[in-house]
């Protein structure tokens, strides 16, 4: 009897050595998975807070071309290389008539805007661009913010065109014209167009501001599952994700 005891003893001890391997196993398991589908929701959400940060940023490069090229647009200088890059442009002739110097100067200008003008279509291409991009990404609202942006160089072109056709007429442009196609500001203070291509391009960096900090949100979103980054607590910097409440 003492030997049947004794073997139901250890098949009892193996037994229950058995149950809890297992068990331990399937803690193992269950653990890796739920480990991995975290691991994934927050890969997945720097993905897409990447997507979005990126997204703010090339409208914003874009929108910083745009002020660039409107500057040079407006330049109240005409560079000799600018001048002397027309193809067409005769010698200056000493017994040349006032109207032909005019005419000269004239087509001069044309050139000159023509060619300014070309880098400011480019910027534009590039804000075109980034706001279809970002409307994929943002949504319509982006749109809607970049409108007073883009009536600006359209503003310019109107007024140049106005501009060159007065110069052509032999005649001065209204001071409004003036104005906005040549950029009177002064070291320390813009002028009226200028400042209002500032403020138009302030407004679309502060709308775009929460994308573009999420940079550091997306390091803080691996941190906010456990781990810290230089002792940091995992509490800070939490993502702000909308995504549940709308998805682009």
């Amino acid at each position: 009897m003492s030997l049947v005891a004794a073997g139901t003893d250890a098949a009892q001890s193996c037994g229950a050595v058995m149950l809890s391997t297992v068990l331990n196993l399937a803690s193992a398991v269950i653990g890796g998975v739920v480990v991995a589908f975290v691991g994934v929701a927050v890969w997945r959400k720097q993905v897409r807070l990447k997507i979005r940060r990126d997204a703010a940023h090339e409208i914003l490069r874009a929108a910083c071309m745009i002020r660039r090229a409107i500057d040079g647009v407006r330049c109240g200088a005409m560079h000799a290389w600018e001048i002397m890059g027309r193809p067409d442009r005769e010698a200056a002739k000493e017994s040349s008539t006032g109207h032909e110097r005019a005419q000269r100067s004239y087509r001069d200008q044309v050139w000159v805007y023509n060619n300014r003008f070309q880098h400011l279509q480019q910027a534009r291409d590039a804000l075109e661009a980034a706001e279809l991009e970002a409307e994929v990404v943002l949504g319509r609202e982006v749109i809607d913010r970049l409108e007073p942006l883009w009536k600006l160089p359209v503003r310019l072109r109107t007024c140049v065109d106005d501009y060159l056709v007065d110069v052509d007429a032999g005649k001065k442009s209204d001071e409004e014209i003036l104005a906005v196609v040549s950029d009177k500001s002064m070291p320390d203070r813009r002028d009226d167009f200028g400042s209002k291509v500032d403020r138009e391009i302030q407004k679309v960096r502060d709308y775009l501001r929460p994308y573009l900090e999420m940079k550091s949100r997306v390091a803080a979103t691996g941190s906010s599952h456990g781990r810290t980054s230089c002792g940091a607590s995992a509490k800070q910097d939490k993502p702000v994700d909308n995504d549940d409440k709308q998805q682009p």
